[in-house]
């Protein structure tokens, strides 16, 4: 419930920030490198946090990692991006409707292929149920019948496509976190990739 409230005043704070500079790309830069840099310190000044991100490269040679699941880092910055680009069109709580909606619906194919770290977990109807809601509540949230809101589809794909990659990049952290034994040091792998993403835009 925190997290889902930091990043409603993310979204709010990247939205000002990409209109103010003009450039949603730039803006989502801009704030990963501020995250980047209290990841890093976290990181360094703590000895489990280093000795996780010390052990990547032997996890990866004995199999233990696969390389793909260190990209999770491209769902942020995505995320990040997709916030500088939607909410000035949308608003904060429609952005945050059709980003749920699209981290749910996925979440379940994530789960049923076993990307996560507790392996595969075959949808359940509560389960489908929450998913079939959510999209129900980016209709509710567009309101179509309505002449107030000027709908854009565009923004809300976005929206949509962030958060089947979010969903994917929780799952990839998850296994991360669990194979270094810090979820600091998969939270600076994240840092890193997405920065390295947006700044080659």
């Amino acid at each position: 419930a925190v997290i889902g409230a930091l990043v409603s005043i993310q979204g709010r704070a990247n939205g000002a920030l990409a209109r103010d500079v003009g450039d949603a790309i730039g803006a989502a830069a801009l704030g990963f490198i501020l995250g980047w840099v209290i990841i890093t310190v976290l990181l360094f000044t703590n000895a489990q946090h280093r000795a996780g991100l010390r052990a990547i490269p032997s996890l990866l040679r004995a199999g233990q990692l696969r390389w793909w699941l260190l990209l999770g880092g491209l769902g942020g910055a995505t995320l990040v991006a997709s916030q500088g680009f939607a909410v000035p069109v949308l608003g904060v709580s429609l952005f945050t409707v059709a980003l749920v909606a699209g981290q749910t619906t996925s979440s379940l194919e994530v789960d049923r292929l076993g990307l996560g770290p507790s392996g595969r977990l075959h949808p359940s109807r509560s389960r489908v149920f929450a998913s079939v809601i959510s999209v129900v509540a980016v209709v509710v949230a567009i309101n179509p019948f309505s002449n107030a809101i000027s709908f854009q589809p565009v923004a809300v794909f976005v929206c949509l496509f962030a958060g089947t990659l979010v969903s994917a990049q929780q799952a990839f952290n998850g296994r991360v976190a669990m194979a270094t034994g810090s979820p600091i040091a998969a939270a600076w792998m994240n840092f890193s990739v997405g920065g390295i993403m947006l700044w080659s835009l």
